[in-house]
């Protein structure tokens, strides 16, 4: 049997056939090389994403994460497969307003700040990309901003405190203003009080009518000595106090304060030792720690406090927190309210601090804290949520030396002055008048000046003859301070007493205590003035002073 070849290729055809095979396999052998390299771009951009300090991850249409690099599984565990609304936000439902699915059916990018239930927060950016299988995918990359928000947050802290310190420092100083009009005020009431008293001997009706002026007087200078602590100047009038006669006597007042479902409680150590203060800063510390006890008691309870002496030795001291080794008056305040969490008690001397609505409020215990820091104290808090808090301020007990300087000093005797004579230079009228008046009545001679000016030429005419100086600081022109020169080029040897109703700034008291000039705080007692102008007169000779 014959078997017929039909359609026989031809030569031609053949060759033909055999180069379009040669171009095939040149092809898979291309396809083969480009799906290599394509292979080793995709392992490179993996791993490129798997390095990012950032968190990301390649999500696809469903939800699902394709990918997932190092930092995301480091905050989420290992991700993919997994839905990115579970993964990150515990969710069982896509996100509201999702930013990937506006990415994959706009193909724009992305960015927006996302914000989680710790604080933390990201800059989330969203790009569309489509990978080589043409699936479209999109990479979500988180940058933290955490820190950078509460750095954003601080500063703004910062610029609000800073706005608030101005505003307090401009009050501040015009309170500065008004408490030394006040005490110039004070010091002719009380003066010329006080000389009444003196002259009223045994009529009894005429000492009625003066002592409830000069109590009123005593409280003026006790408010003033407050406005000057507001504004930051401290009073000179330190002294020896009894804690416990303090809290008495405010207890009054602190009954006012609070709300009358509070009960206010006391403890007082019967043999407490004196502390040597100021006894308006006292009053602060008092008043301050109770009224911050009381608004941590808005449905009432009760404040307790309790006087006491410590010792703190350095074994103590060494335990633990609290004052430096020495002998100690403490002030306890404790209420019966809900506590503070360790956090609070970490923040709660912080200016401008608060966990109360109130406004305004905030300032109570720095300004505590800082007198208590002023005097060489220490203060403290000790609370537990659902316990209430103790409030425990610890102040140096008075040494004898402290002691001895309080002893008051005899009062001085009629005609002490002895015709002595006295320059006395200040520009408000009555405190010029009471003054000169006091000194008359103890037999000085006193030529009054009303500036400094007038004081010089008064002192040139005489020939620096005068006993003593006694000149304001504050007055308009040429100051106290810068009289003192011109006096000392005149007589070398002529004593100043300096008195002011308030100091410009604390660069002035420095400056009179580095020339070894005397000063003496209006409004003065009358006993004092005396005493101070006969001390100034005697020791003048003992100290360099510097013009």
């Amino acid at each position: 049997m014959k078997t017929t070849l039909q359609n026989t290729l031809s030569l031609h055809e053949i060759e033909e056939l055999r180069a379009k095979a040669a171009e095939a396999d040149s092809l898979r052998a291309l396809l083969a090389e480009a799906r290599g390299q394509l292979d080793v771009e995709k392992a490179s951009f993996y791993r490129f994403i798997d390095k990012l300090p950032f968190r990301a991850y390649l999500q696809e249409k469903d939800y699902s994460i394709r990918f997932a690099n190092s930092a995301f599984k480091e905050a989420y565990g290992e991700s993919a497969g997994k839905r990115c609304f579970e993964v990150i936000w515990g969710r069982e439902k896509p996100c509201e307003n999702c930013s990937v699915l506006r990415v994959f059916e706009t193909g724009e990018p992305a960015s927006w700040e996302s914000i989680h239930a710790d604080g933390s927060a990201f800059e989330v950016f969203d790009m569309s990309f489509t990978d080589s299988g043409g699936t479209e995918l999109v990479l979500e990359i988180s940058i933290d901003k955490t820190h950078c928000r509460r750095l954003e947050r601080e500063r703004s802290g910062v610029l609000a405190q800073l706005m608030h310190a101005q505003k307090m420092s401009a009050i501040g100083t015009l309170t500065a203003g008004i408490a030394h009009d006040f005490n110039n005020i004070i010091t002719v009431i009380k003066t010329l009080t006080d000389l009444a008293a003196s002259k009223a001997g045994s009529d009894g009706q005429l000492l009625k009518l003066l002592d409830p002026i000069r109590e009123s007087s005593d409280r003026a200078i006790s408010l003033v000595q407050q406005l000057l602590v507001f504004s930051r100047n401290k009073p000179t009038n330190i002294a020896s106090h009894d804690l416990n006669e303090v809290v008495e006597e405010i207890l009054g007042m602190l009954e006012h304060l609070v709300n009358d479902d509070i009960a206010i409680e006391t403890d007082f150590a019967y043999d407490l030792w004196p502390v040597y203060a100021v006894r308006c800063m006292l009053e602060q510390i008092i008043l301050n720690l109770v009224i911050n006890s009381s608004e941590a008691l808005p449905q009432g309870g009760t404040i307790s406090i309790r006087t006491g002496n410590s010792t703190v030795t350095d074994k103590a001291y060494a335990e633990g927190k609290g004052p430096c080794p020495g002998r100690y008056v403490f002030l306890s305040v404790e209420d019966s309210g809900a506590g503070m969490d360790a956090e609070t008690q970490r923040r709660v001397f912080e200016p401008l601090f608060t966990t109360k609505e109130k406004k305004n409020a905030g300032m109570g215990l720095t300004v505590v804290q800082r007198i208590v820091a002023e005097h060489g104290g220490w203060i403290g808090v000790e609370s537990e949520q659902g316990k209430g808090a103790t409030f425990k301020v610890y102040l140096p007990a008075a040494d004898e030396a402290a002691k001895a300087q309080e002893v008051s000093a005899a009062r001085p005797r009629q005609g002490v002055g002895k015709g002595k004579k006295v320059l006395l230079v200040e520009d408000e009228k009555w405190v010029r008048k009471s003054t000169a008046m006091v000194l008359a009545e103890y037999g000085y001679l006193v030529t009054e000046a009303a500036n400094a000016e007038a004081a010089l030429s008064l002192f040139y005419r005489e020939k620096g003859r005068f006993d003593i100086v006694l000149t304001d600081v504050v007055m308009p022109g040429r100051n106290g301070l810068q009289l003192i020169s011109p006096l000392l080029d005149i007589n070398p040897a002529i004593p100043i007493l300096l008195f002011s109703a308030h100091l410009d700034d604390r660069v002035q008291m420095d400056d009179i205590i580095k020339r070894g000039v005397a000063y003496i705080q209006k409004p003065y007692e009358i006993p004092d003035l005396i005493s101070a102008v006969e001390e100034t007169i005697v020791s003048a000779n003992k100290f360099t002073r510097r013009k």
